[in-house]
């Protein structure tokens, strides 16, 4: 996770003591947010920055959050709201972005799109006619390049059926998977399935080809909240960035 191993490097650079958890359960379990947050706080833990994306499994109960200062960086605000708790939140436009995307592409005539539950779940009005969603990863544990992979077998059986000619991705992992897996099976990208992943993360330059991707602004808001951690650096009760493509050789410009 390129944003975490920023986040560390300059915590180290700035000769400060850290701990990392993970949060790779609390999508499938809700309680071990709670745990987890009380077992900081047994540690003698009282400053927390979170990097990923809230959802409605995180507690908003305010009695979990008593004596800790708590920074979340990727927050969901239409699940959940922006709850008190919190000291600072991270937030970007991520339903009105996928849903113009899709709408470019569509009006591009790069549908029909080939996508997980967790982008449909961000398009305004999604129909049937814009394309097919699987089912998310099922757990965040998964091998993700492997999942993508796999997933390439169905992307391709659709094109050759005239059922998909965009895969759109929530994870750069799983769409670097997915061109690998097009590429073994003969089907082009961008010319055949255009591929778009999520996160712009540091190997998306060097994939086999290289990957268009989303730009999630988590990174800059985890290093705002770090700078005035660290330097006092004066930090809004709200960060606002948009979502942005990075454009590569997977597919063709937005125009």
């Amino acid at each position: 996770m390129p944003v975490l191993n920023h986040a560390m490097c300059y915590l180290t650079e700035n000769h400060r003591e850290f701990q990392v958890y993970s949060c790779q359960d609390f999508y499938l379990n809700p309680l071990a947010y709670a745990t987890t947050l009380r077992y900081m706080r047994s540690m003698g833990i009282r400053t927390i920055v979170i990097i990923g994306p809230l959802n409605q499994n995180y507690s908003m109960d305010p009695k979990l959050y008593e004596g800790l200062e708590v920074y979340a960086m990727d927050f969901n605000e239409e699940v959940i709201g922006i709850p008190s708790v919190f000291q600072s939140v991270g937030l970007c436009n991520r339903k009105e972005f996928h849903t113009q995307m899709v709408e470019t592409l569509l009006a591009q005539g790069r549908g029909p799109i080939l996508t997980v539950n967790a982008v449909r779940f961000l398009v305004n009005g999604w129909q049937d006619s814009y394309g097919i969603a699987v089912n998310n990863p099922k757990s965040m544990t998964e091998d993700f390049f492997l999942f993508g992979k796999n997933l390439s077998e169905y992307a391709a059986e659709l094109f050759r059926q005239g059922k998909c000619r965009t895969f759109l991705s929530h994870n750069d992992r799983i769409a670097i998977g997915m061109i690998s897996g097009l590429l073994e099976r003969g089907i082009r990208v961008p010319e055949d399935i255009q591929v778009i992943g999520y996160n712009d993360s540091e190997y998306a330059d060097y994939t086999a080809v290289p990957l268009t991707s989303v730009r999630s602004p988590a990174e800059r808001h985890t290093l705002q909240a770090l700078e005035h951690l660290v330097k006092g650096t004066p930090l809004p009760p709200v960060l606002f960035s948009p979502l942005e493509v990075v454009q590569r050789k997977s597919s063709y410009p937005f125009e």
